[in-house]
């Protein structure tokens, strides 16, 4: 699990963002480094690899879409 010190990794589909645990909070909140422990694996990543994968897929999902709503028209 993590713990304090530990490096982790969070992606917004465009760039990756590193950060340091320097508390655990268990909530929900604004707070940049605060995060709910649910969200370890599905928006804060223990690995820069993992973060990687997670913006790639974001990618092909947003181009996916893009191309979806071209041919609507």
């Amino acid at each position: 699990m993590i713990k304090i010190g530990d490096t982790v990794y969070t992606t917004d589909g465009v760039r990756i963002y590193e950060s340091r645990v320097r508390q655990i909070i268990y909530t929900t909140d604004n707070a940049s480094l605060a995060f709910d422990k649910r969200a370890i694996g599905d928006s804060v990543f223990l690995s820069r690899d993992e973060a990687e994968k997670e913006m790639s897929r974001l990618r092909d999902k947003a181009e996916k879409e893009e191309n979806r709503r071209a041919w609507e028209w």
